[in-house]
């Protein structure tokens, strides 16, 4: 039955004869709603099927209530094997106490956290998340659970391990040539692909009484003032051993020169 703007209601009646007349007594009462709240009940548990990330929810204790196909396909748990479990069967051991301290007890003072940590598939492969969590709570605004929304975030994690191992890696490398440079006894300086000076040992500066002249190219090599030992020309900006490695690749070695400091 319907009554006016086309809400759906349900009808309870009772009827009862007395002598010649019988009558009947009805209540009518509105769950357009109710069912208008259910269908959107349904709408939303469909959409979190859909989503690729994990998203699970659990009672104020942590034990699951629901875990998503995203939850499955990222851990490898179906929602059978996942409900009625506390949350921390996903952590590793070591991780245990973060779970506690530094993501439920936040979550529960300030009513929502963000950070990343690091979790356990079935397989016993260990993966990084991002972890966004808020609190489920009912129409009085009383905390019922936590809802989590994690995102896979482990492919991102190990490049930005390897660029920081490798940043690592070449300042160790720095360092030891730098060591081995300053025990030498030869004057030796580094430059650039276009022949500017970058780094240059003490005893370089000792051999040319300072650091010498600033040189951004080898252009710049016509500040170093020097001349061939044999003949006495002038040694060009070319011709410096340093410009023939930049500029052709050639090895130079036994170059005799008297320099100006």
């Amino acid at each position: 039955m319907a009554d006016k703007g086309d809400k759906r209601s349900e009808k309870a009646s009772t009827r009862k004869r007395s002598r010649e007349t019988l009558w009947q007594k009805g209540i009518n009462r509105d769950i357009t709603e109710q069912q208008e709240g259910e269908e959107k009940l349904r709408l939303h548990a469909q959409i979190l099927e859909q989503v690729h990330d994990s998203i699970v929810t659990t009672d104020l204790d942590g034990i699951i209530t629901s875990w998503n196909k995203g939850s499955q396909r990222m851990f490898g748990y179906t929602e059978k094997e996942a409900l009625g479990k506390h949350i921390s069967f996903i952590y590793p051991g070591k991780e245990k106490k973060f779970l506690e301290n530094k993501i439920i007890k936040p979550l529960k003072k300030r009513g929502h956290h963000q950070t990343e940590v690091r979790l356990r598939r079935k397989s016993g492969e260990d993966i990084y998340v991002h972890l966004s969590l808020s609190l489920l709570k009912d129409a009085n605004r009383t905390a019922t659970g936590m809802i989590g929304y994690a995102i896979d975030i482990t492919d991102r994690r190990r490049a930005t391990e390897a660029i920081e191992a490798a940043r690592t890696a070449a300042i160790n490398d720095k360092n030891r040539l730098e060591a081995v440079m300053e025990v030498l006894p030869s004057g030796i300086a580094v430059v650039d692909e276009k022949g500017g000076n970058i780094q240059a040992n003490k005893m370089f500066e000792k051999i040319w009484g300072g650091r010498g002249p600033a040189a951004k190219s080898i252009k710049d090599y016509v500040k170093f003032k020097a001349w061939q030992a044999d003949t006495g020309k002038p040694v060009k900006p070319q011709e410096w051993a340093s410009a023939q490695a930049v500029q052709k690749g050639k090895t130079v070695t036994n170059q005799l020169y008297k320099i100006q400091r």
